[in-house]
């Protein structure tokens, strides 16, 4: 249906029309216009099927902290292996882009963690055991390694992939995702006994010490998003894209 306005008096004709939209376009992705290749890659659809991406991607995502929760404690490993197995499948089959969102993710949150997270950590543990009068700093290999690949490779790694994963499917902005990245990563900390005193009795307190890991935190998290979505900004999932000609 089109609406068409004319009106031809004088020496010029005014024309106006207010045309149905477009069609969708069913065109492969290699000749789709910018506009639809963003909204591809941001895994953004309309209606039932975005909302089904989206619970998809949290049930993905929740996989993780279940097999540890859960798995782990109640089923054993092979439990946990299970819990995570489903969650990677359901998410394989309703997220748009699954496994490149999974890897880039992966691969973006452990190489940030390499050159912050873990390093970043290690310098803030001695700073605290410096302004510590009752401990003595000690600088061990095995406890940096530890930070490197434990906490900054594999937990780097693993905690971006599932977070992004449900940044991305929701079409999260960047200070969204690396509020819900620090979050998780700092509570993830205070549950840990050891680490938990570390930053409210040694040092000079709390003042001091909670800034200085929240500081590292927010660092890398702020790189993990940036590698893991290098592209512009996404668009918000209700909006509405139509094909450029």
């Amino acid at each position: 249906m089109s609406i068409h306005l004319e009106r031809s008096s004088g020496p010029l004709a005014v024309s106006s029309a207010v045309r149905d939209p477009p069609a969708p376009s069913n065109r492969p992705i290699d000749v789709l216009s910018p506009g639809e290749q963003i909204r591809s890659s941001v895994g953004v659809s309309d209606g039932k099927d975005n909302m089904t991406a989206r619970r998809a991607a949290v049930i993905a995502a929740a996989s993780g902290p279940a097999a540890i929760l859960v798995g782990d404690l109640f089923l054993g490993p092979i439990g946990a292996l299970a819990i995570v197995g489903v969650g990677v499948a359901i998410g394989w089959r309703f997220v748009p882009d699954f496994w490149r969102t999974f890897l880039r993710a992966a691969i973006a949150g452990g190489f940030a963690g390499v050159l912050v997270l873990g390093p970043g950590y290690r310098l803030a543990m001695r700073i605290v055991a410096i302004l510590d009068e009752s401990t003595t700093p000690e600088f061990t290999i095995e406890g940096t390694m530890f930070l490197v690949v434990g906490i900054g490779l594999v937990f780097g790694g693993i905690t971006t992939t599932w977070v992004t994963l449900i940044t991305k499917t929701y079409a999260a902005r960047r200070p969204v995702a690396v509020s819900v990245l620090t979050v998780v990563v700092i509570s993830t900390l205070f549950l840990d006994s050891e680490v938990f005193r570390e930053l409210t009795d040694l040092g000079l307190g709390p003042v001091v010490n909670v800034p200085m890991f929240l500081g590292v935190t927010v660092g890398w998290a702020w790189l993990a998003d940036r590698w893991a979505r290098p592209t512009r900004e996404p668009l918000s999932a209700d909006a509405e894209l139509v094909p450029v000609p």
